[in-house]
C-alpha cells in the first residue's frame, strides 16, 4: 500500500483491494472514524493496517491500531467505534466472572454515568474503561470498622438509610506512546442507589 492517508480516497481504494484478497463477498467500509477497517461476509471484519491485512487479535493489536490513529492525542475514534474494534478483534478484557461483552454501556443514563464505558486521552496516554457488574448488590456488613451514622448510642440519625453496594470489576485498557497496551482489572464496590 503506497498511500496510507485516511483522508485520501486512493488510500481507501488500495486498502479495500487488499481486504478483498481475504474476503468472501463484497467488502464494505465500516466508518470514516476507523480507517481501513472493512466488513464482509467472511471474515466479518477485516483490518488493513500498515499496508497489510491484520491477522492477529487482542489488546496489543487494537492498542497499536488506535495509537496509530492518534487516540492518545484525542484524535481518532470515539467510544462507540472503539468498542466495535474491541469486539471485532477479540480484544475485550480477560474477565471470567461474567461474559466478556456484558460491560455497562448506557450513554445518557444518569444513574449509570459513572459505570458506562468511557474513553479518556490526555496527550500522554489513552485509556478505555469498561465496568462489569459482578454478583448481586449486598448490604454492607456491620461490625467492621468504625461506627456509621446512626450506629452509636445517642446519635441516631432518623434520616439515615444504609446503601447497598454493588461489586464491580473495572477493566482499563491503557495505551501509552510506547510499549504494549494491556488490560488492568480492579475489583471495587459502588453505591447502587443514586
Amino acid at each position: 500500500m503506497t498511500d496510507q492517508d485516511p483522508s485520501s480516497p486512493a488510500a481507501w481504494a488500495q486498502a479495500q483491494a487488499i481486504a478483498a484478497t481475504v474476503a468472501k463477498g463484497p467488502v464494505q467500509k465500516r466508518s470514516d472514524a476507523l480507517p481501513f477497517l472493512f466488513t464482509a461476509a467472511s471474515p466479518p471484519v477485516i483490518l488493513v493496517h500498515r499496508g497489510a491485512v491484520v491477522r492477529g487479535t487482542g489488546a496489543k493489536v487494537v492498542g497499536e491500531y488506535l495509537r496509530d490513529l492518534g487516540i492518545i492525542e484525542g484524535k481518532g475514534p470515539q467510544i462507540e467505534d472503539a468498542l466495535f474494534v474491541l469486539r471485532a478483534l477479540d480484544a475485550l478484557p480477560p474477565v471470567t466472572d461474567v461474559p466478556r461483552d456484558s460491560f455497562v454501556h448506557a450513554p445518557g443514563d444518569a444513574k449509570l454515568a459513572d459505570l458506562t464505558a468511557s474513553l479518556y486521552a490526555d496527550g500522554l496516554f489513552a485509556q478505555i474503561q469498561l465496568t462489569y457488574l459482578v454478583g448481586q448488590p449486598v448490604w454492607p456488613k456491620s461490625g467492621n470498622g468504625p461506627a456509621g451514622p446512626g450506629d452509636t448510642v445517642g446519635s441516631k440519625d432518623p434520616d439515615f438509610k444504609p446503601k447497598m453496594i454493588q461489586p464491580i470489576l473495572r477493566a482499563t485498557l491503557m495505551i501509552q506512546k510506547s510499549g504494549d497496551p494491556a488490560w488492568k482489572l480492579e475489583r471495587l464496590n459502588t453505591d447502587v442507589r443514586k
